[in-house]
Order: C-alpha cells, then sequence, then structure tokens
C-alpha cells in the first residue's frame, strides 16, 4: 500500500519534468540568424611631389591623392555571400593653377601583402577627379606604407 501513495507523486514529477523541459518556439537553437551589414569607411591621403629639377614646382606637392577603402562586413546567415568585401578606390586634386597631365604607379605595402595600381591622368586647375576604383583587397590603409611614382608631369 505504501507504494501506492508515492504513485501520484511520481506521475506529478514526471509530467513536471516533461512539461518544464519543452521549447518554446521563438528560442529554437536551430532557427538561422538574419544577415546584417556594418559598412566601414577609411581614407588616407598622399602628397604628390614634382622631382622633375627642371620643373617650376620642383620638389613641391602639386596635387593630393585621396586613397578611400569601403569595407562591408557581414555576420548571421548571410547564404554564399562572404563575411568581408573590400573596395579600393583613389582621387587625386590639382593643388597648381596650370592643367596637369601625368602618369602614376601607387604602390601599397604591408608586411608580405602588396599591390600595384597604375593609371594616367589629366586633371584642370583646382579640380578633383572622380573616384576610380582600384581594387579589392582588405588590408588596411593606416597600417601600411603607400608611394606614389610619378615620373613625369606635365603643366598646360
Amino acid at each position: 500500500m505504501k507504494n501506492f501513495r508515492l504513485l501520484p507523486a511520481m506521475v506529478m514529477l514526471t509530467m513536471f519534468t516533461f512539461f518544464s523541459c519543452e521549447e518554446d518556439d521563438d528560442t529554437q537553437p536551430n532557427q538561422p540568424t538574419p544577415c546584417t551589414e556594418k559598412q566601414e569607411n577609411d581614407q588616407v591621403t598622399v602628397n604628390g611631389f614634382d622631382y622633375n629639377p627642371v620643373s617650376p614646382y620642383f620638389n613641391q606637392a602639386v596635387c593630393i591623392f585621396t586613397i578611400r577603402k569601403e569595407t562591408t562586413k557581414r555576420s548571421g546567415n548571410c547564404a554564399a555571400q562572404p563575411l568581408m568585401e573590400c573596395e579600393n578606390s583613389v582621387s587625386i586634386k590639382n593643388l597648381t593653377p596650370y592643367t596637369i597631365s601625368f602618369s602614376y604607379s601607387l604602390r601599397y605595402a604591408l608586411n608580405a601583402y602588396r599591390w600595384e595600381y597604375q593609371s594616367t591622368v589629366s586633371i584642370a586647375p583646382g579640380q578633383t577627379t572622380g573616384f576610380e576604383h582600384m581594387n579589392d583587397n582588405c588590408g588596411s590603409l593606416q597600417l601600411s606604407a603607400i608611394s606614389i611614382v610619378s615620373p613625369l608631369i606635365r603643366y598646360y
């Protein structure tokens, strides 16, 4: 008879354990998290000097290069999209009262990570070029060494 007295208590304990382990639909661990994107922008400026000894602007800054990196970082369930994408672009401002025209090579180095971009521009006095896409590399602009090589700048 003593065993029958404990039976209702054991049934109640079993039911309490069973119902307390039931999960709520909103907190299921297998539910994917939505994809979230975060945009970050970074930029550095580098002066462009004229090193031609016969130039009227010898050893002076004649333009300013602005290198911009736009980064998209993703987290959550983003399907086949990469976790991080970057786009590097460059813009150049003419500091002289003349139209300038030149070819240049922009070189980036951060430890063993290196890239180079080459182009030719012609810029009216005091004007700035639009940002031109260079590449999709994600290395830091702030920690890198960036150099500009331009053998000959022409003034009109």
